[in-house]
Parts: structure tokens; sequence; C-alpha cells
């Protein structure tokens, strides 16, 4: 199930979404989100965002 649904609050989806990561996490999943598109967000579910996540901090 994707994280954005059309129709709800961006700002608000990601808000939602960050409250449940480990705060060491959370500025990453907040540029990551931040810079993804609606189109994005629609396609995109929690599982792949950890992904991106694991990705990122490795960097």
């Amino acid at each position: 199930m994707s994280i954005y649904r059309p129709g709800k609050d961006k700002k608000q989806v990601i808000d939602d979404m960050l409250k449940d990561l480990d705060p060491s996490l959370r500025e990453i999943a907040r540029v990551i989100l931040e810079n993804m598109s609606l189109e994005e967000l629609v396609e995109v579910d929690r599982e792949e965002l950890y992904k991106r996540l694991k990705k990122q901090a490795k960097q």
C-alpha cells in the first residue's frame, strides 16, 4: 500500500511517516520524501522507503 493517497496533504503524509522512524533517519527520510513527486509518492510503499533509507544511510 502506498504511503500517499491523492486528496491527502503531502506535508501531513510526510510528517506521519517520519514519526514512525528512528530519529537518526528522519532528516534523510524527509529529504527523500520531499524530493519525490506526487506520482512517485503514490507508487512508493513503506518497504521501498526503508530500502532507500538503508541505501542512503550506507553512503
